[in-house]
């Protein structure tokens, strides 16, 4: 399975928050919101 997939077993998306940082260089980072929104959702780590 995906690691999204993992995380998405272990949490609860109505209350809890992941963000995910994907990589493929130093100016393109993609983020991927996992639940609730928190306020920063920046590529900026």
């Amino acid at each position: 399975p995906s690691p999204q997939s993992a995380i998405k077993q272990h949490i609860d998306p109505s209350h809890d928050s992941v963000l995910i940082y994907r990589t493929q260089g130093p100016h393109h980072i993609q983020t991927e919101l996992i639940g609730q929104p928190l306020g920063n959702t920046d590529p900026i780590l």
